[in-house]
């Protein structure tokens, strides 16, 4: 998913040069297809005020994981800054020696609509020679949402997303699930009762 500043602008850099310094912020996952998928769904996040960092750290988070048996209290880190992208949590599976089905968690800093968010994705989406299945109106905790289905191939492996994109007012909160398209009918119950779970406070 990707998005502009509120006049629709895209910012002064190259697609290149953005989905450059995004792959080198998420190097560590050592998850190639993930990183080239989130640097097409955040390649022009590159606009916008910045969020109250009061209210973004006035409580610690706290990961539970009933799969595994344990918890976690995360850092508090900084809060992103404007024309910033962040990605707080990254969710996987077991892998098959190709990839690993998962789910992330982007925080863009921007300010945009639903309808400019929509445009700019569906056009980088088949720019990117992704098929678009569905864009689907959404209201989640009263914001305007939309729900992306698409699908295709990034590097070699075939793969279909379904992501919510949650318009709040200073920020985009993007929730991504992919999968091989081989297993994505098994992950699909799953990944919409994840979606469907999201909530702001």
């Amino acid at each position: 998913m990707i998005g502009s500043n509120g006049d629709g602008n895209m910012g002064g850099s190259t697609m290149s040069d953005r989905y450059t310094n995004h792959s080198k912020r998420i190097a560590f996952l050592k998850q190639t297809p993930l990183m080239i998928v989130a640097a097409i769904l955040a390649v022009i996040l590159f606009r916008g005020t910045v969020r109250s960092a009061d209210k973004a750290t006035a409580k610690k988070s706290v990961y539970v994981d009933a799969n595994y048996g344990f918890s976690l209290t995360p850092p508090r880190f900084k809060t992103a800054t404007p024309g910033s992208m962040v990605v707080p949590a990254i969710f996987s599976g077991i892998g098959d020696g190709s990839f690993t089905s998962n789910v992330n968690i982007n925080v863009n800093v921007m300010t945009t609509t639903r309808e400019q968010y929509r445009k700019l994705s569906l056009d980088e989406f088949r720019a990117a020679n992704l098929k678009v299945i569905a864009d689907t109106d959404r209201t989640v905790s009263g914001r305007n949402a939309i729900l992306f289905s698409y699908e295709g191939r990034i590097q070699e492996t075939d793969l279909h997303f379904l992501a919510l994109a949650i318009i709040d007012m200073d920020r985009v909160i993007l929730v991504t699930c992919t999968a091989k398209q081989a297993v994505f009918k098994e992950m699909e119950a799953e990944f919409l009762a994840c979606l469907n779970s999201f909530k702001l406070d």
